[in-house]
C-alpha cells in the first residue's frame, strides 16, 4: 500500500508539473503573438512613415535639380551674352571665367574639403535597408546625414555663391551653395545666416542645425552639375 501510495503521488506531482509546463507554453506562446502583432503593427507604421519620407525626399531632389538646371542655365546665356556682345567670337566672360577656377579649385580639393560640421555620419550615401524589418528600403539618400549637437555650427565646406535659401517639408531650411559646376547643399537648419547671392568664403557659418522630429542631424550634399555624389568621398578623413 506504502509503495502504491508514493506511485500515486509521483504521479500527481508528474500531472502537476505537466499542467505547468503547459501553461508556461501557452503564456510563452501569447507573449510571442504579442510580440509578432507588434512588430506588424511597428512594421506598417514605418511603412507609412517610409511613405511620407520617400515623398519628401523626391520633393526635396526634384528641388535640388530644378535650382541646379536654373543656375546652369544661367551660366549660359551669360556666356551666349558675352559671346554676342565680341562681335560673335566665342569668348568667355569674366564671370565664367571665374566659375571654370572655381570648379578646378574645387575639384582639386576632393578628399580634403573640411567637414561641414562636427559629428558622426548616421546615414551615408546610397540605398539602405531598414536595420530592423530588413526587407523595407528606406528612400535613397543623396548625401550623408550628420548627428549634432542642438543648434550646432554649419559652414560651408568650400568658396561659393548661395545661389537659394528654401524651406522643405522634413528638412527645414536648406541652402544651396554654387562652387562653380559643382553645388553643396546644407538641410535641417533653423537659424540661417545668409541669403541668395551672397558670397561665402570656406568655414563660414552659413546657419544653426534644428532639430527635426526628434532628430537633430545636418543632411549634407555633393553635386556634381546635375548627378549627386557621396560626400564622403569629397570630405576630409576624421
Amino acid at each position: 500500500p506504502g509503495s502504491a501510495h508514493g506511485a500515486e503521488a509521483g504521479s500527481r506531482r508528474c500531472a502537476q508539473f505537466a499542467r505547468q509546463d503547459l501553461e508556461s507554453l501557452r503564456a510563452e506562446e501569447k507573449r510571442s503573438d504579442k510580440v509578432v502583432a507588434d512588430l506588424q503593427q511597428d512594421k506598417k507604421r514605418y511603412q507609412k512613415e517610409l511613405e511620407t519620407k520617400r515623398k519628401q525626399v523626391e520633393a526635396l531632389n526634384r528641388e535640388i535639380e530644378r535650382i541646379i538646371a536654373q543656375a546652369i542655365e544661367e551660366a549660359r546665356k551669360r556666356e551666349e551674352e558675352a559671346a554676342r556682345q565680341n562681335s560673335g567670337h566665342k569668348t568667355i566672360s569674366g564671370s565664367q571665367a571665374v566659375d571654370i577656377k572655381l570648379s578646378g579649385e574645387f575639384a582639386a580639393n576632393k578628399g580634403k574639403l573640411p567637414w561641414p560640421a562636427d559629428g558622426p555620419v548616421v546615414e551615408s550615401f546610397g540605398k539602405h535597408n531598414h536595420p530592423v524589418y530588413t526587407t523595407l528600403v528606406m528612400p535613397a539618400n543623396n548625401g550623408v546625414n550628420i548627428g549634432l549637437s542642438a543648434d550646432a555650427e554649419v559652414k560651408a565646406v568650400f568658396d561659393g555663391e548661395v545661389k537659394r535659401v528654401i524651406v522643405m517639408p522634413g528638412y527645414g531650411r536648406c541652402i544651396l551653395v554654387q562652387h562653380g559646376g559643382y553645388f553643396t547643399f546644407y538641410c535641417k537648419l533653423g537659424k540661417v545666416n545668409v541669403k541668395s547671392g551672397d558670397k561665402v568664403k570656406t568655414g563660414q557659418v552659413l546657419g544653426h542645425i534644428d532639430t527635426i522630429d526628434g532628430q537633430t542631424e545636418l543632411h549634407f550634399e555633393v553635386w556634381k552639375e546635375k548627378e549627386p555624389e557621396n560626400p564622403e568621398l569629397w570630405l576630409r578623413k576624421k
